[in-house]
């Protein structure tokens, strides 16, 4: 459903719908997809917000787990 949707453009909009943890196929990916989330968050403030909650949710959850 998402093949014809680029792996930048997929990521960014999964943390738009409140997502925290994706989960890629390669290293290749993933660095692509973090370098997607960068270069979005660098140009719009409200998204960086969105990387930044994210992110602390994460690790809050990892924290609480006892992961840390």
């Amino acid at each position: 459903a998402v093949g014809g949707i680029g792996l930048g453009e997929r990521v960014t909009r999964f943390v738009e719908a409140g997502g925290d943890v994706a989960c890629f196929g390669s290293a290749d990916d993933a660095w692509s997809a973090l370098d997607a989330l960068i270069d979005k968050a660098e140009s719009d403030a409200d998204f960086a917000q969105l990387v930044d909650q994210a992110a602390l949710r994460v690790l809050i959850a990892k924290a609480e787990a006892g992961l840390v």
